[in-house]
């Protein structure tokens, strides 16, 4: 990966975009007032319990030494609430089981959790806690995710110890700050759209009523149209299942075949919405990667960013690009002017920060967040482990110790 912006004439999203008002998941006041606010059931057996997340925001202050929560310690109902949420998304859609934004956000957020134990304990070492030193170890061996080259990425500034730390708390700050405005930002939409959906009602409406759709809570629309893509994708796959329960199925098979299809194509509209909401309002930001201090760090990983899930660990952007970049990582170029002005599935319409209206569609590059969301979201062994600790005890040493090796190659010839 290098730090080349993307072509086509869009300039490197480095500042702030306009922030989206964030509300805390599982906001018990939404509920409808004639239903337990515990557990709520549709008559057609949908079932729902709302998530609350405890304060996590205070991990963002945390520094080495301080005895406040750690960007650990927040990570841990974090990803418990993407696992709960994914769960109970899965349940509305139904079969055949198709991933979500909160199926891939799980592992996101495990393999974040991960980087930031690495670097909090890296923090600690820095700050003269030689017990963190075994920890450290221990993370680095079990989950290289940083790797060599993230050490080298780390020493930008050179071998000063100063920048060093500086760099370090940076990148875990960042990290933290990802991690906890992201769930907070669009973990309230899903449970908005769920209770209503749960009792009977137009989850969409619903969240139309809470302001979704509209500035501040949801400045671009991309939530609302996301659900607004879920709730379509529900109904196709609602009226193929009935069509293969039916007596002429056997007759039917090209109708359930295209109804599925159609049903995959809407699911994945959802998921690059809120994508695009994730890495527009709360990775955008002057925290993240708006830091420029952050963006130059993440230049230098170059083809190192991995992501882990079943199915693999996944390069990000493995043939280079600026992952710091918002169009970059999402893959988004602008569209042909010969794409039809009605089409919706596949187009994406958003204010840009020079605030011209503009069209994109997903170049699907590989390593890019469009691709990774096509190539994962009907795998089963991604639908097969709702939770991503459950990876937890089956670790084969071999590959990460050959991963080990050849990013201690790496960095040692391009240093010499």
């Amino acid at each position: 990966m290098s730090s080349q912006g993307i072509t086509n004439g869009i300039e490197p999203l480095r500042s702030a975009p306009p922030v989206s008002t964030p509300v805390q998941v599982g906001d018990r006041a939404s509920a409808p007032a004639n239903l337990p606010q515990d557990r709520l059931v549709k008559q057609s057996g949908l079932n729902y319990t709302p998530t609350q997340l405890p304060d996590v925001n205070q991990a963002r202050s945390w520094t080495p030494g301080s005895t406040g929560m750690t960007g650990k310690e927040a990570n841990k109902p974090i990803t418990a609430a993407y696992c709960h949420l994914d769960r109970e998304m899965m349940q509305y859609m139904g079969t055949p089981l198709l991933a979500n934004w909160t199926t891939f956000g799980k592992y996101a957020s495990a393999s974040a959790g991960e980087q930031i134990i690495q670097t909090e304990a890296m923090a600690r070492v820095l700050n003269g806690h030689i017990g963190s030193v075994f920890q450290l170890m221990y993370d680095f061996f079990q989950h290289p995710i940083l790797g060599f080259d993230q050490i080298r990425a780390l020493m930008t500034g050179g071998l000063s110890l100063s920048a060093f730390r500086k760099n370090v708390m940076a990148m875990r700050n960042a990290l933290v700050y990802g991690n906890t405005g992201i769930i907070q930002n669009i973990g309230p939409a899903y449970d908005v759209f769920l209770q209503a959906e749960a009792n009977g009602k137009d989850g969409v409406a619903a969240l139309r009523a809470k302001g979704y759709g509209r500035a501040p809570v949801d400045p671009q629309g991309f939530m609302l149209k996301a659900f607004e893509a879920y709730q379509k994708a529900k109904s196709l796959g609602d009226q193929a299942n009935a069509l293969q329960a039916g007596p002429d199925a056997s007759k039917q098979k090209a109708r359930i075949a295209a109804l599925q299809n159609e049903r995959k194509q809407w699911v994945y509209q959802g998921n690059i919405l809120l994508a695009m909401q994730e890495q527009w309002f709360s990775a955008q930001t002057p925290q993240t990667f708006g830091n420029p201090q952050v963006a130059k760090l993440i230049a230098r990983l170059s083809g190192s960013i991995e992501l882990e899930d079943p199915n693999g660990a996944h390069t990000l952007l493995p043939k280079g690009g600026d992952w710091a970049n918002f169009y970059t990582r999402m893959g988004l170029v602008p569209a042909p002017a010969s794409t039809p002005a009605d089409q919706q599935l596949g187009v994406f319409e958003f204010r840009d920060p020079s605030g011209q209206t503009r069209r994109y569609v997903l170049n699907k590059a590989p390593g890019t967040i469009g691709a990774y969301f096509a190539s994962g979201h009907d795998r089963e062994l991604l639908l097969g482990h709702p939770e991503p600790q459950l990876q937890a005890g089956r670790w084969n040493p071999l590959p990460k110790l050959a991963h080990l090796a050849s990013s201690a190659w790496h960095t040692l010839t391009s240093w010499l």
